[in-house]
């Protein structure tokens, strides 16, 4: 019988390369002072819900997202490879509206592969994985997970059961995105505006 387990969603605090506009991959730098204050928000909304463990991508933007967290709830982080952000390959670093130009599926196509890197769909296979391999044997009752746009953008489409393809625009804000209960039933409950599921018609 699965135990039941809260587990909260966070995405890094901002970079210089997010302020730029510029796709980070799993290259990247660390936090701006925005970014920390991100991070420092973030770690005081999961004060006080009895987290027990962090987990995080070991990038240096989330590691340093965190260690914020870390120092205000004083619990162990562990990281993944498995949490880092989509591999953009040589396409990486560029701006977004370039990108767009040299291979036009982005943000349309979840299954195209970017040149020397991976697709969304591979990266939510990376992700969803691990995550289902978390809820089989969950170390602690609540836990704590630092990552990234992308990689949150792929889970919380496939916690929610939506198609990947339909999730590929819109924003995943910095800081706490969503708390996730497996039940059961599983229940994905949004903490901040996240613009990336389709909206219902009226």
């Amino acid at each position: 019988m699965m135990r039941a387990t809260t587990i909260y969603l966070v995405r890094h605090g901002e970079t210089e390369m997010n302020r730029r506009g510029l796709l980070q991959g799993q290259g990247g730098f660390g936090l701006t002072e925005r970014g920390i204050e991100d991070a420092r928000r973030a770690a005081r909304a999961l004060r006080g819900r009895g987290i027990g463990r962090i987990y995080s991508s070991d990038l240096r933007r989330a590691r340093e997202t965190a260690a914020v967290v870390r120092e205000e709830l004083g619990v162990p982080v562990r990281f993944s490879r498995a949490l880092r952000e989509i591999d953009f390959g040589r396409v990486s670093g560029l701006p977004e509206r370039e990108v767009k130009r040299l291979c036009p599926p982005y943000r349309k196509d979840a299954a195209y592969v970017f040149p020397g890197g991976e697709s969304y769909a591979a990266l939510q296979a990376r992700v969803s994985g691990w995550f289902a391999r978390l809820l089989a044997r969950p170390p602690v009752r609540r836990i704590a997970v630092v990552s990234h746009g992308g990689t949150l953008r792929c889970l919380l489409s496939w916690l929610r059961g939506i198609p990947l393809g339909r999730c590929l625009r819109g924003a995943v804000p910095h800081g706490l995105v969503a708390r996730v209960d497996s039940g059961p039933p599983l229940r994905v409950r949004l903490l901040a505006p996240v613009s990336i599921f389709p909206r219902r018609r009226a």
